[in-house]
């Protein structure tokens, strides 16, 4: 509050109660704080700003921020809100602020809205939100190299597909917000570059409005050297083999197992299994880059083998 920080403890059902006490000197209009959790080894930290229009001096007592780690119904008379979402362990909190006059935290687009009783519920529609890889083929799994640039792609919609229009939706990758401005059809893109080796969480998330409940999706890209990646799904088609009971020798070269493998009749598909093997020998011998296409090759013949 005008740059102080004061901190507030809730108590064990998540309610807090804090007084702001507006300056003698300020002469009304629109007074700007911000409320902040700053979070814990199970919630997500989480701010909220907090604007109030205020037309004469007076000391303003936020009657209730409930802290909510579950799905909270609207609440009060004027009402801001975070999602809820898991991610990695931890929750996102959501902070609601119920306080008895208009806030400007609530924007509308619906002239008819403002004559509402705000206590009235409001009979919202369900959203449905999905994420994306347009450029990625369906036979093959959210797997990347480092260093590539990937492009996603978010569509809400409301009940029945319907287009929802140009919302804002925010995007949570490795723990970074940021803003995405759908398009009038309800989609939206963006592109992430991956930058080290691991499983990644992608979030998107739609905090709802007057007209359509809250949603959130989230998906998780592995990103991967493309050639330890081909060696490691040679080596997957090998240990299945074993358990299977194939007499796979483990100082046998790649060709001796293939001839092997044949022989026997183990393989259905020789074609698929010449190729991976072919793949594994080129990761595993040469030293050149290992491109996105030499990957693709190698799981679509793991595929055909397993």
């Amino acid at each position: 509050l005008s740059g102080m920080d004061e901190i507030v403890l809730t108590d064990a059902a998540g309610n807090a109660v804090f007084a702001i006490d507006i300056p003698e000197d300020f002469e009304g209009g629109v007074w700007d704080s911000q409320v902040q959790f700053t979070g814990t080894e199970q919630f997500w930290s989480s701010s909220l700003p907090l604007v109030i229009e205020i037309e004469e001096r007076q000391r303003l007592d936020l009657l209730s921020m409930i802290l909510a780690g579950g799905l909270a119904g609207l609440m009060g008379l004027a009402i801001a809100y975070l999602s809820v979402g898991w991610s990695q362990g931890h929750r996102n909190p959501r902070i609601l602020l119920s306080y008895p006059w208009r806030s400007l935290i609530v924007p509308t687009d619906d002239p008819a809205a403002d004559s509402k009783e705000k206590d009235e519920p409001v009979e919202r529609e369900a959203a449905q939100l999905e994420i994306l890889v347009p450029d990625l083929d369906s036979d093959l799994p959210l797997v990347f190299g480092v260093g590539e640039t990937v492009s996603f792609e978010a569509l809400l919609t409301a009940e029945q597909g319907m287009p929802t229009g140009d919302r804002e939706l925010t995007i949570l990758v490795a723990g970074a917000r940021r803003v995405l401005r759908l398009e009038r059809d309800g989609s939206g893109r963006w592109t992430i570059e991956f930058e080290k080796e691991g499983n990644l969480m992608v979030a998107v998330r739609f905090d709802g409005d007057l007209e359509l409940q809250e949603v959130e999706v989230a998906t998780r890209p592995r990103v991967v050297d493309y050639r330890a990646e081909v060696v490691r799904l040679y080596n997957d088609f090998l240990r299945r083999l074993r358990e299977s009971g194939a007499p796979i020798r483990p100082e046998s070269t790649p060709r001796e197992t293939e001839s092997l493998l044949v022989q026997e009749g183990r393989v259905s598909d020789e074609k698929a299994l010449d190729q991976l093997i072919r793949e594994f020998e080129e990761a595993d011998y040469s030293t050149h880059p290992l491109r996105r296409d030499a990957f693709i090759r190698a799981h679509r013949a793991w595929s055909k083998l397993i």
